[in-house]
């Protein structure tokens, strides 16, 4: 902008370039799920239509042609948003990897159980246990959609993942929060992130004590 403004031989004052650029950054978007980020790309540059109008009527199209430039930097700032907002899609996967336990459970270290159904069995967190097998966890296949309808509903089922794992801190700055289920034999970890999609892990060992799941 600064070179726009000391290029033009009649630029307006700065205070006033400032706010055709703002207004010029006003546009209709079209928004999408990528990679379970939203995105949005402009796609009607609303902000220069309106300042076309105010500035150009009543034949004053030389008032307009003075703020023309920054009123179309403002529209095209939005690209640049997008460009980074895309851009940031697989930074975020390489900084935050969602196929790794400890992208969502970065530190266990005041972690507990809680249940999820009324006939869970008593059960302890082995946290040691945890902490120590977070780094040979197995990525799996679940067909979670029947399970999670089943959790809803009244009924004497045998729920396949009867405990919640509470207290845990995700990765710094990953913005991730989660669901995170454990499976009645202690061997399973089924995390239900707030963004992106599920992902479930299989250990070698139960980090449970007593309840269903065996202490290895």
């Amino acid at each position: 902008m600064c070179h726009l403004y000391r290029k033009k031989p009649a630029s307006p004052k700065l205070w006033k370039a400032i706010l055709v650029l703002v207004i010029g950054m006003f546009a209709f978007h079209f928004t999408f799920n990528l990679a379970g980020e939203i995105i949005s790309i402009p796609i009607l540059p609303i902000g220069v239509a309106l300042l076309s109008w105010l500035l150009g009527r009543r034949g004053n199209a030389l008032r307009w042609q003075r703020f023309r430039r920054f009123a179309w930097l403002g529209f095209l700032s939005n690209f640049i948003v997008f460009a980074l907002a895309l851009l940031a899609i697989p930074l975020d996967g390489m900084m935050y990897p969602k196929d790794a336990p400890s992208t969502y459970m970065m530190d266990v270290k005041k972690a507990s159980l809680i249940a999820s159904h009324p006939h869970s069995k008593e059960g302890t967190l082995n946290k040691a246990k945890l902490e120590k097998l977070m780094g040979q966890m197995t990525q799996k296949k679940i067909e979670s959609e029947s399970w999670y309808n089943r959790i809803r509903e009244d009924g004497d089922h045998k729920e396949k993942f009867p405990y919640i794992l509470n207290g845990t801190i995700p990765a710094k700055g990953s913005g991730l929060k989660a669901i995170i289920f454990i499976e009645e034999d202690g061997r399973g970890i089924l995390i239900t992130p707030n963004k992106g999609r599920q992902v479930y892990f299989r250990l070698k060992e139960s980090i449970l004590i007593g309840g269903v799941g065996k202490d290895g």
